[in-house]
């Protein structure tokens, strides 16, 4: 997904605001962020469910996208991190920064 906005109806402000988003093929990605970050938001543009009001959405033909909601406390994170990956040089973001979707 390339420069993705969306707003909802009635809104002013853009739930998700000029996004870019790239992952290969071999890559399992996880969104991270607090309540009301846009995570669904940005999920719901990239398999279709709603359509960007800027912004192009694509996908590769054969990709496969699922989706998974889980409520985790950070203080869980390295048991998630022995359960979900197989390589810790793997771990993409930072818990540091709030990833904003």
């Amino acid at each position: 997904m390339d420069n993705v906005t969306f707003t909802y109806p009635g809104n002013t402000t853009p739930t998700i605001n000029n996004v870019t988003v790239r992952a290969s093929m071999a890559s399992r990605v996880a969104c991270v962020g607090v309540n009301g970050a846009g995570k669904s938001t940005l999920v719901k543009n990239l398999i279709g469910v709603v359509e960007p009001q800027e912004g192009i959405v694509w996908k590769y033909p054969n990709s496969r996208i699922g989706t998974h909601t889980a409520i985790f406390h950070l203080s869980h994170l390295p048991l998630l991190k022995r359960v979900f990956l197989r390589s810790l040089d793997t771990l993409a973001f930072s818990i540091d920064t709030t990833v904003q979707c």
